[in-house]
């Protein structure tokens, strides 16, 4: 890829991906989301393509794959390269048994203390069947280097520290208990929420999300943040994701990072409107019961 050339990313996502992007120089192209999935619309996919697209960046929102066999189509058909964010979908698959991360030509993995795989502070990890790209990005990982004092790439110090692989070797045997519990947490909240201001995304089948996070949907920006100070207020923490999409950014305001500037109503919907309730290994359905009954009972 070179200067100028076009990455297809999802609008509906945390800015690291797109910074991702703008960092090497290309130009992250915003695709809507579905409302009913919140992920990438890949029946907008290819109205988006130009000339200089070379790949799709696809991001596993909420834990949630957001990974098609027509993206998969259309990546064969245009000759693109298909990159995963997998920071969020740590034990996610399609449904024909492959794990995210292990989809497209290369992905992106976070292990941020909070994720569903977290270590004791920031790590991380690219996962690729290419051995050429892999070994490229162990030396940029390496001040650029493969060999001691002999640089081939304008690299940097990215490496994961041994304490950090220790406790994620642990805590990776414990990846499928913990995220089956994140389920059961989940199948509570689509059971039993019954508010007419809320909307929950499509179920979808269990091994197709990792249930990082439990997005909900409130009618009205006005009645989010209402909705969300009854609950801290009754000993609650909710979090939106993410409240300022990455096209409305300061940042990305600026004409020299030659990102278009588009209006995009469903993303910036989803902004006023989504709040992550709490999910996660250790949380009760005691816990869980609660949280139902209080949204229940919101006006």
């Amino acid at each position: 890829m070179q200067p100028g050339d076009e990455v297809l990313v999802p609008a509906n996502t945390y800015i690291a991906t797109t910074l991702s992007i703008t960092e090497n120089g290309l130009v992250p192209v915003n695709i809507e989301p579905k409302p009913n999935t919140l992920e990438i619309d890949d029946d907008l996919i290819e109205a988006a393509i130009t000339p200089r697209t070379k790949a799709i960046a696809i991001v596993h929102l909420y834990g949630r794959i957001a990974y098609t066999d027509k993206i998969c189509e259309i990546c064969k058909k245009h000759n693109l390269k298909l990159i995963e964010d997998c920071a969020q979908s740590h034990g996610c698959k399609h449904i024909d048994g492959r794990v995210t991360g292990s989809i497209g030509d290369a992905a992106g993995h976070s292990f941020y203390p909070g994720k569903n795989l977290g270590a004791l502070g920031d790590g991380g990890a690219v996962t690729t069947n290419d051995p050429e790209l892999a070994a490229a990005v162990r030396a940029l990982a390496n001040y650029g280097s493969q060999k001691k004092y002999v640089f081939k790439y304008t690299g940097r110090n990215s490496r994961l520290d041994e304490i950090q692989a220790a406790v994620l070797d642990v805590k990776l045997k414990h990846l499928v208990e913990d995220n089956a519990k994140r389920k059961t947490v989940a199948h509570y909240y689509y059971e039993h929420i019954n508010n007419p201001l809320i909307t929950l995304p499509d179920l979808l089948p269990d091994e197709q999300n990792a249930y990082h996070l439990f997005p909900i949907i409130v009618k009205g920006k006005e009645n989010r943040g209402r909705l969300h100070d009854y609950l801290e207020d009754n000993g609650v923490g909710t979090v939106c994701h993410y409240p300022i999409p990455p096209h409305m950014q300061e940042c990305y305001s600026k004409e020299s990072w030659n990102v278009p500037q588009l209006s995009l109503p469903i993303t910036e919907r989803l902004a006023d409107e989504e709040l992550s309730l709490p999910i996660g290994p250790t949380i009760t359905l005691e816990e869980v019961a609660e949280v139902v009954r209080l949204i229940n009972e919101f006006k």
